[in-house]
């Protein structure tokens, strides 16, 4: 299932220097994922983005936590 939430996310050098963005736009994940840590609402993240799903926000955070298990062991 992760791996179907991430087909939405892609990273390319030429789009926000490299950042996970959605794909066909120019909103980063980490964009996103800050709007909704600031308290912005999806509906209205959705209303201000047009093209933006309810899906591309699982995708969001199917990308943060593909992210966060990259740097387990870290510590």
């Amino acid at each position: 299932e992760t791996k179907i939430l991430l087909e939405r996310i892609e990273s390319n050098p030429q789009v926000l220097g490299g950042q996970p963005v959605l794909k066909g736009t120019r909103l980063a994940v980490a964009y996103i994922l800050r709007l909704l840590a600031s308290g912005a609402t999806p509906e209205e993240i959705l209303h201000e983005y047009e093209g933006l799903t309810l899906e591309d926000f699982k995708h969001a955070y199917s990308s943060l936590q593909k992210q966060a298990l990259s740097f387990r062991g870290v510590w």
